[in-house]
């Protein structure tokens, strides 16, 4: 038993040498990556979008669901979200939704609510009016 444990002290397994290694290079590219993000992956600014996600028919109106979508890299605060449509009566309406944040690379989700039964997606005009950086 004393002989065996004279040999573990002065030698180690090869599989501890190459878990050890293996691991070591593995923190090194992480460290890496995460000291080249730092220094030089400049976060985009926010990319907003807004489309429809869908129409449904109510019993004293429409609810229209829209996504907002942010394929920039940074946060962008205060959305405001807006969609035109003519009124059964001929008049413009306009209404807007406010959303607190949209992350970067994220999506957000919100509803209009019209009272016009008869509004369709093809009568839609959406558009994002503005946001603020947090």
């Amino acid at each position: 038993m004393a002989e065996g444990n004279r040999r573990e002290a002065g030698h180690r397994p090869a599989i501890e040498w190459v878990v050890g290694f293996v691991s070591a290079a593995l923190v090194s590219c992480i460290i890496a990556f995460l000291a080249y993000e730092a220094l030089f992956g400049g976060a985009t600014p926010p990319d907003l979008a807004v489309s429809i996600d869908r129409v449904d028919r109510m019993r004293n109106g429409t609810l229209v669901e829209v996504i907002v979508r942010n394929d920039g890299g940074r946060t962008a605060a205060g959305v405001v979200a807006q969609v035109a449509t003519m009124g059964a009566a001929g008049q413009r309406i306009r209404k807007t939704i406010r959303f607190d944040y949209v992350p970067g690379h994220a999506t957000r989700r919100g509803a209009f609510l019209f009272d016009d039964a008869g509004i369709s997606p093809a009568d839609l005009q959406l558009s994002i009016d503005g946001f603020t950086e947090p």
